[in-house]
């Protein structure tokens, strides 16, 4: 890929959006003195993998880290421009819930998407709430091709998780309820003279 003998390429590898490619520049020593991104990639609902794709491959066990849509942490996180994060909701004492349906109505033109997203926090874990990573859902199948016809046009969607469950591993332990939920959207067009509107969202806390 153009690279020499001290520089490896690095590329997102994953099946959401196009690969982006970033070349570190080693030394002699094969110590690397600089990162260069040379394409952006797009595209990326999710956190990317990472992987170094040319020779010579590293000879350290080096760690790459890409912030995505579904990275934890305080920051907010991904490539896109647009998102809405609402507060957090604390369910009421003695109600934990195991899965979530996430609805509103949009106005969704041809070209775009909104993507949804959930961060949860179990009652027995001591772990702060803004260190969950943040879990995508899925838009109901018959709603897919759903677009409107015009910008007046507005239809329900539903979000569910992939599994009809929501679970999650912090410190050692597996969490299969939760006690605190947020909910994110992601809206994404292929161009700024189409952009998907939201209104009325709700969210359903569920047990089984």
């Amino acid at each position: 890929m153009g690279a020499n003998a001290n520089s490896f390429i690095i590329a997102v590898t994953d099946g959401y959006g196009v690969d982006g490619v970033a070349v570190a520049n080693a030394d002699v020593t094969g110590a690397i003195t600089s990162i260069t991104v040379t394409s952006n990639g797009s595209g990326y609902i999710e956190t990317p993998a990472l992987t170094w794709t040319s020779t010579p491959s590293p000879t350290t066990n080096a760690v790459i880290t890409y912030q995505g849509e579904t990275a934890k942490g305080v920051r907010i996180t991904g490539e896109q421009k647009a998102r809405y994060i609402t507060r957090r909701v604390v369910l009421a004492d003695g109600f934990d819930a195991s899965d979530i349906k996430v609805y509103f109505s949009a106005c969704r033109p041809p070209g775009t998407n909104i993507e949804a997203y959930v961060k949860v926090l179990a009652s027995g874990d001591t772990e702060g709430f803004t260190d969950k990573p943040w879990q995508r859902l899925i838009l109901k199948s018959t709603q897919a091709n759903q677009y409107a016809k015009n910008t007046k046009t507005f239809h329900e969607y539903e979000y569910r998780s992939s599994a009809n469950a929501i679970s999650y591993t912090s410190q050692g332990t597996t969490y299969n309820k939760f006690h605190t939920f947020a909910v994110k959207l992601v809206l994404r067009s292929e161009s700024t003279s189409r952009v998907p509107r939201v209104r009325s969202l709700r969210a359903i806390a569920l047990d089984s």
